[in-house]
């Protein structure tokens, strides 16, 4: 195994780690989207079919296209047993906003999803109090998010989370959190959460840029983590990760942790093929 990671023809990527020995988890083969099932969002007068996302999402049969004309929109995205497209029209001038007085309620959200989701182009910000599970944008258990080209925020609490499910984040932004960047755990029922991160910044966030622990499966490759509370990249008990050519710099407890003896990381490798301010630390439990 060399740590290499291809493209396949069908936009999607083939890992060769040893920590992955097939594509099963990271590269779903996507179902086209047929084109009768192209649906517009947006205001009636420039053409929007639906008013709302969600409205558009139970319209949609699966692998269909979802496009979102330009605007703000103040609605949680939920995605329950259903693969979808989401784009933005032109990328960057959709927001998607959810703010609530209400535990446990994320701006995007998937769950038991028959194949992968699909959402691009977007901006995502979030508020909502709770103590755990708070999120931006959360795949649960049994499902499967492609997020590319998207830029995430949490005033409350992460950016993005995966739990038992799978993420392909790539292209994107993760920045100004409350809590972590990227969080990446297992399910209650023991499946890993597996988080491929390709080319994204992520930075500035309150505490670490990424956070895989107990059960969480990364690949991270190409990043840029920058300027958050605490690491660019904590790995504690219980993952599996691996990092190629990502730049972590400038994070305040330092660039990468690893929890030696309880978790699947090469160390060397981590400091050989990564561009760190500091060494990471290899923290003996």
């Amino acid at each position: 195994m060399d740590g290499r990671i291809s493209t396949r023809g069908n936009g999607t990527y083939e890992l060769y780690y040893g920590l992955v020995t097939s594509a099963a988890w990271a590269a779903q083969q996507l179902q086209p989207a047929r084109a009768e099932a192209a649906i517009l969002v947006g205001p009636a007068q420039s053409g929007g079919k639906f008013a709302t996302i969600n409205e558009a999402i139970a319209a949609a049969e699966q692998g269909g296209i979802i496009t979102v004309l330009p605007g703000r929109y103040e609605e949680r995205i939920t995605l329950d047993g259903k693969f979808v497209t989401i784009q933005a029209a032109q990328a960057g001038s959709v927001e998607v906003v959810w703010e609530s007085s209400r535990p446990y309620e994320h701006t995007l959200e998937c769950k038991n999803t028959q194949g992968a989701v699909v959402v691009r182009g977007m901006l995502l910000r979030h508020r909502s109090p709770s103590v755990a599970q708070n999120y931006c944008v959360f795949v649960g258990a049994g499902s499967s998010l492609v997020l590319e080209a998207c830029d995430v925020s949490s005033s409350s609490g992460n950016g993005v989370g995966v739990e038992g499910a799978t993420l392909q984040l790539k292209d994107s932004q993760v920045h100004n959190c409350e809590r972590h960047g990227v969080a990446a755990f297992g399910g209650f029922e023991g499946a890993p959460g597996r988080c491929l991160v390709m080319g994204c910044a992520i930075k500035s966030n309150k505490l670490s840029g990424v956070f895989v622990r107990d059960g969480g499966n990364a690949v991270l490759r190409d990043n840029t983590v920058v300027d958050n509370g605490e690491y660019g990249v904590a790995l504690l008990d219980g993952c599996t990760a691996r990092l190629f050519d990502n730049k972590v710099a400038g994070n305040a407890a330092g660039s990468v942790r690893v929890d030696v003896g309880s978790v699947a990381v090469d160390v060397s490798e981590v400091n050989g093929k990564n561009a760190l301010d500091t060494p990471a630390a290899a923290i003996r439990l």
